[in-house]
Parts: structure tokens; C-alpha cells; sequence
């Protein structure tokens, strides 16, 4: 891979203004980190971060409407036209090259000086950064130790821009044992999960961490299938993490890694009707029933994941017998599905004419067809609207955008 790199970058005016004005008060200001590898690549950007040698006071004085987002005023938050800025005062006598020299990787090991236009690449992370390329700065078993969670940080960089670790990196990946990486943060291992499953890149992401036993680190039994099935899966990170996480136990997984409780229910959901076939039969109508309560987004996406998973298994027997059972479930569930919606076609309205007038507070005429013709083509497209309050709650909804006839004597001239 190589990429054409954006030099100099093109900094957002709010962005350089704020590097202008910490400037002329005669401190630097350095764009740093991912926010820079992302404009050198002409990435879109929403937040922006300048390294600077100004104080947490002089921040304070400089900027009023800047906040401290970390304790001891590590990090202030400036909100601007392009998007919020975070600005790092370098705190205890550190240098911009200080900083650098303790980045994990040699893309983030790089700093612009917009208002000069001056360069600090002590590692040849622009070198890097072109070529797809993740190196760490340093020996690579070294700075996993020293930051674990690096280990994750590379796979994210994989999964969401496709760059290749080197081969000293990946083998020292492979060394990282379980222990090592719960040292890390929880809550930051989650964050890190969450953005690297819903990239475009994650099954490449996935493949590199069952490469290196990370998965099994993780608590993932990964599947030879996996890579392949999220390059084409749905971005739903909630489909994404069910695909993954066949054959694992998913909420260990998501307690271990502080991953949100809505998101970890719905995978566990999915997971629970997952293969199809084993969990329901094509001849039973209850089943075919609780196959129906799923949320249509969910059953469909079942109804994918097996289908493709189906479609790459090997030709033997039991491949044979499941693509027999989900044939036959599929046929099954479309039969029932057709013959619901016809008999929820075919039942009366909830609400009948009298209702209608009682309603709307109308006399017999034209305008009760019209109510009625209205709630007919609602329960037509919707049949589980054909009950009375929700009738009732459509017909007032129906009459306050139209509301010509609506007591029909009042239009009546008096007299």
C-alpha cells in the first residue's frame, strides 16, 4: 500500500487560528498524533489536538472558553468552528521532542508546527504513514510492555484504514500474553473494540489478532470463517460482534472488556437464535411464532449470517443435513409469514363506522368512508395497528392534518 500524503496538511482556519494566537503570545503550537496522520492522509477530521508549551494558566487566560478535561489541567478542550480542539500543555519542563520519543508508533510520532510550517519526524513516521506501514518506536517488545494496550491500538489502526504491521511488530504481538493486556484499562480495551469491529478493514483487523492469539486473549475462540464474513457483514456493530463471537461465551466477553450493556444484550440475543435451524422447526407453528417476535433487523440478519455461513462450508454430510434444516426453516417461516399478513388482511377493523363518528365527534356521511378507507390502508401496511386505541390515536392524527368535516354541522349556515 501506498498513499499520496498531504504536505503541508490542510489545517482548518479555526484550527490555525488557534495556533496562531497561542503563537503570538510567544508559545508553540505543534498538531500532533492521530489528528495529524489523519490530515497528512486528507482523512475527515472532527476533532483536532495541538501540543503547545503554554501553561494550564496561560490556556485559562489565552482561550475563556476552554475546559479542562483532564485532572491537573493535562488536556483543555476549545471549542471551535471546525470542531473541538484539544490543547496539551507540556507540563514539567517536557519538550515536543520528549513527547514524541514516548509515542507507541512512529505514525503518531510526528509534529507539525502549522504557524512555521516546521517538521519534527525524529522516526520517519511520514515514511511510515505512506506506506501503510505500523512500526513502533523503539523495539517492539518493548513498547508493548511498557503499554500494553498498544496491542489493540495497532489492530484499530488495521481495521480502520487497512496498514500492515511489520513483521517484528506482528511477532512480538504474538508474544503478548492475556495477563499483560488486562493491565490495560477496561473501559479504554472496550472503546478500542467497539471502533475496530465496525471499520471497514475489521475482518483484517480480526485475522491479525487470531494471527498473533490475541483473540484468545481477548476471550475470542475466532472462527476460520470470521475474516471473510466481516468484510461483507452489515457495519451493525451488534451483527458484527455476533459474527465474531460464535463459539465464544459473549458476556464474559463484554463484562471483561466494559463493552455498554445494550449493545452486549443485543449480540447475546442474536447469538441465542444462532444457527437457525437448531433453535427452530420449519413444523411447529409456536415456533415459527417466536421466530416472528425477533425484530425484523435481527431476523434478517440471522437469516444472512447463516446463509453465508452455510455457502462456504465444506460438502460433507453434516453441511449437507444443516442446508437441508434451513432450507426447509426458510420455506417454512415465508409460508407463515404470507399467510399472517393475508389473515391480518382479512380481519375486520377494530373501529367501525360508529366509532369513527364517535371519534371525531362527526355525523353519518363522506367523511366516515374516508376515515375508514384511511384505517384500512393503515392496518393493510401495518396489521399490528388493527386495534382500537391505536385506531382511535391514527384517526386524530388523520383529522388534525385534515380536518374539513370534522362536525360537519358546524359548516351549516345558522338560522
Amino acid at each position: 500500500m501506498t498513499r499520496a500524503l498531504l504536505i503541508p496538511p490542510a489545517l482548518p482556519e479555526a484550527i490555525l487560528a488557534v495556533a496562531r494566537r497561542l503563537e503570538t503570545d510567544r508559545h508553540t503550537a505543534h498538531v500532533t498524533g492521530e489528528c495529524l496522520a489523519d490530515l497528512l492522509c486528507g482523512r475527515p477530521r472532527r476533532h483536532y489536538t495541538l501540543c503547545t508549551t503554554a501553561s494550564p494558566r496561560d490556556l485559562a487566560t489565552l482561550f475563556p472558553r476552554a475546559v479542562p478535561t483532564r485532572a491537573a489541567g493535562v488536556v483543555w478542550q476549545l471549542p471551535t468552528a471546525a470542531g473541538p480542539v484539544d490543547l496539551l500543555p507540556l507540563l514539567d519542563g517536557r519538550s515536543i521532542e520528549d513527547t514524541l520519543s514516548q509515542r507507541g508508533l512512529t505514525i503518531l510520532a510526528m509534529a507539525w508546527r502549522p504557524v512555521r510550517d516546521a517538521w519534527l519526524d525524529p522516526q520517519g513516521g511520514r515514511a511510515d504513514l505512506a506506506a501503510g506501514r505500523l512500526r513502533t518506536v523503539g523495539l517492539p517488545e518493548q513498547a508493548l510492555e511498557r503499554a500494553p494496550l498498544l496491542a489493540l491500538q495497532i489492530a484499530r489502526f488495521v481495521a480502520l484504514h487497512g496498514d500492515v504491521p511489520e513483521a517484528a511488530l506482528e511477532a512480538a504481538l504474538g508474544k503478548l500474553d492475556a495477563a499483560s493486556l488486562e493491565r490495560s484499562p477496561a473501559v479504554m480495551r472496550g472503546r478500542l473494540l467497539r471502533t475496530l469491529i465496525s471499520a471497514p478493514h475489521a475482518g483484517e483487523a480480526v485475522a491479525l489478532l487470531a494471527r498473533t492469539r490475541l483473540d484468545a486473549a481477548l476471550g475470542v475462540r475466532s472462527k476460520s470463517d470470521t475474516p471473510s464474513l466481516l468484510e461483507r457483514a452489515p457495519e451493525d456493530p451488534a451483527i458484527r460482534f455476533a459474527i465474531w463471537l460464535r463459539g465464544s461465551k459473549p458476556g464474559r466477553f463484554f463484562r471483561k472488556h466494559r463493552i455498554e450493556r445494550e449493545l452486549a444484550d443485543d449480540v447475546i440475543e442474536l447469538l441465542a437464535a444462532h444457527p437457525l435451524e437448531r433453535n427452530f422447526s420449519p413444523r411447529r407453528r409456536a415456533s415459527l411464532e417466536r421466530l416472528e417476535r425477533i425484530p425484523a433487523a435481527q431476523r434478517s440478519a440471522l437469516f444472512w449470517l447463516r446463509a453465508q455461513e452455510l455457502e462456504g462450508a465444506p460438502e460433507d454430510a453434516v453441511s449437507a443435513l444443516a442446508r437441508r434444516d434451513f432450507d426447509a426453516l426458510l420455506d417454512a417461516f415465508t409460508q407463515h409469514l404470507e399467510a399472517e399478513s393475508e389473515r391480518r388482511r382479512a380481519s375486520p377493523l377494530a373501529l367501525d363506522g360508529q366509532g369513527v363518528m364517535d371519534t371525531l365527534g362527526i355525523d353519518p356521511g363522506p367523511r366516515v368512508g374516508e376515515a375508514l378507507a384511511f384505517l384500512r390502508a393503515r392496518v393493510a401496511a401495518s396489521p399490528d395497528t388493527n386495534e382500537a386505541a391505536t385506531l382511535r390515536a391514527l384517526l386524530r392524527e388523520w383529522a388534525r392534518q385534515d380536518p374539513r368535516g370534522q362536525s360537519e354541522q358546524q359548516d351549516e349556515p345558522v338560522g
